[in-house]
């Protein structure tokens, strides 16, 4: 019994001292969420960041994959939208001329979710009718980082200036101040 609960301390105690390494003084909490009650994994799998149009999409589940459109500056919520089947990060990106507009590549296929979110409006096309293509890779180039904390229940997205924060109950959106 003794182990266990030293165990127990160590493995918390751990946990709490690798959250307060990645967040520090250095950042400043711009707000919270809770995690959508509708959606059964309630863990985002997908991330979009696009700091010039000042949005976020947070993928949720898959089939569908339920995705809320949030404002980097305030966290409000924007729109929401759901797609059918698996996402592709890879191959879904921000369109360059219309500001409003957000391509969801299906990770199988040649079917493409053109998105308005700041309505929610879904409408779905062919890969090859869309600005890149169908043999457009989108690698990030790697401007982001994400983790895991040890036990897994904890996942960090960094994004330029930008974290976001999920402990599986909430999710947080912090602002670098010192950069």
């Amino acid at each position: 019994m003794a182990i266990r609960l030293v165990l127990f301390f160590t493995i918390t105690l751990s946990s709490l001292s690798l959250h307060s390494q990645i967040i520090d003084n250095d950042y400043s909490k711009i707000g919270e969420i809770q995690s959508d009650p509708h959606v059964r994994d309630k863990l985002p799998f997908q991330f979009f960041v696009n700091v010039d149009r000042d949005i976020v999409l947070i993928g949720y589940g898959i089939k569908p994959t339920k995705f809320v459109a949030y404002r980097l500056s305030d966290w409000s919520v924007v729109s929401s939208f759901d797609t059918k089947g698996y996402v592709s990060e890879a191959k879904s990106y921000f369109d360059e001329e219309n500001n409003d507009i957000f391509y969801v590549k299906k990770s199988r296929g040649k079917s493409v979710f053109r998105v308005d979110f700041r309505t929610g409006y879904v409408e779905k096309m062919k890969c090859k009718e869309t600005p890149k293509g169908c043999d457009f890779y989108n690698s990030k180039d790697k401007d982001y980082v994400s983790l895991w904390d040890q036990n897994y229940s904890d996942f960090y997205f960094f994004y330029k200036s930008y974290l976001i924060f999920n402990n599986r109950k909430s999710i947080s959106l912090y602002k670098r101040i010192n950069p």
